[in-house]
């Protein structure tokens, strides 16, 4: 910890990927015992901190607050896009706190200053690089998502509200999709291989044309 707060400055360490994860992840588990402690409770691993190391800790300018701090939620969600290609969604098993706090972190951009979360100049600056818009990967994974979920399905219109801007989505998706194949132009920056890719999930099965297709 020593060297990585000498390398970078600060005790941010990710518990999500790269070469410090483990080291993250005994950190994270550190600020459990001090909170134990701090409670008078045991720690139920039998992990033991004494003052010594609380104040040695202190002195590197580690937080003991488990509620995560902007840079080190921002620190992992560069982790998950650096090996994902994207931001966490919901289905994301393990990454559900990350994925909690990007939600919050664009409302809060969204609204500005008359957010009760308010961010910094510079967060806003370094949050619009990779967390402010939902990328093509990011919606194209979570429609297989809600696939996996339900039967094979797109979302539609009675799945409810919390769906819409799927619904959405797979709708701007699918008339662009329609654009391309009768050779209209069209003002999206997605490539050929994206509209490929979702048109493998995205679009509507017509039913009988594969048996219509044998019979020819």
């Amino acid at each position: 910890l020593v060297a990585y707060e000498g390398k970078h400055g600060n005790c941010n360490v990710s518990t999500v990927t790269g070469e410090d994860n483990k080291l993250g992840k005994w950190l994270s588990n550190t600020r459990q015992t001090y909170k134990k402690k701090e409670a008078g409770d045991i720690d139920p691993d039998g992990r033991i901190l004494t003052e010594d190391q609380i104040v040695q800790l202190e002195a590197l300018g580690v937080q003991w607050s488990l509620q995560a701090t902007f840079e080190e939620r921002f620190e992992e969600l560069k982790a998950f896009n650096d090996v994902h290609g994207r931001c966490p969604i919901d289905a994301d098993e393990g990454h559900e706190q990350l994925y909690n706090w990007l939600c919050t972190t664009r409302v809060a951009y969204t609204k500005g200053k008359s957010s009760k979360c308010k961010l910094s100049d510079e967060q806003r600056k370094q949050f619009a690089k990779i967390g402010l818009v939902s990328s093509f990967e990011e919606k194209l994974e979570e429609l297989r998502a809600f696939k996996g979920k339900h039967n094979g399905c797109c979302p539609k219109k009675s799945d409810g509200a919390v769906h819409k801007k799927l619904i959405n989505w797979v709708r701007n998706m699918r008339r662009i999709s329609k654009e391309k194949q009768d050779g209209m132009s069209s003002t999206t920056s997605l490539t050929d291989e994206q509209i490929t890719q979702f048109e493998e999930i995205g679009l509507h099965k017509k039913k009988g044309r594969q048996s219509t297709k044998q019979s020819s």
